[in-house]
C-alpha cells in the first residue's frame, strides 16, 4: 500500500473503533497483537500481515472491504474468496485455517 492508502486505512480503523467505543488496548488484546502495533496501524504506519488484518477486522465487527478496498488487498479473485471465507469463521476455526494455509505455503516454498 502507498503511504496515502495506509493513512486512509488507519483512519478507517480508528473511526470504526471509536464507533464501537473501544480502546486501542481492547482491540489489540482481542486481535492478539501488541497495542503499539495496533496504534501504528491507526497512525498509517506498518504493513500488517493478512492474518493480522483479519483478526483486527473481526474485532471491529466489520469486513476488510470497509477498511481496505478489495483492489488494494489482492488482484486475484481466488485470494479474495479465501479471505472472505476466513472472515466468516469463528476465531478458533479462523486461526486454525490460517495456520494450515501458512504451513501449506511454507511447504510449497521449500520445493
Amino acid at each position: 500500500m502507498t503511504d496515502e492508502e495506509k493513512n486512509i486505512f488507519g483512519k478507517q480503523l480508528r473511526e470504526r473503533r471509536n464507533e464501537l467505543n473501544l480502546t486501542t488496548q481492547k482491540v489489540a488484546l482481542d486481535a492478539e497483537v501488541g497495542e503499539s502495533t495496533y496504534k501504528r496501524l491507526e497512525a498509517g504506519d506498518g504493513n500488517p500481515r493478512l492474518d493480522t488484518l483479519v483478526k483486527i477486522v473481526k474485532c471491529l465487527k466489520t469486513d476488510l472491504n470497509s477498511v481496505v478496498p478489495q483492489e488494494h488487498l489482492c488482484k486475484d479473485a481466488g485470494i479474495w474468496q479465501i479471505v472472505r471465507k476466513l472472515l466468516s469463521m469463528d476465531k478458533k476455526k479462523m486461526n486454525k485455517a490460517i495456520k494450515a494455509i501458512l504451513a501449506m505455503l511454507d511447504a510449497m516454498s521449500d520445493d
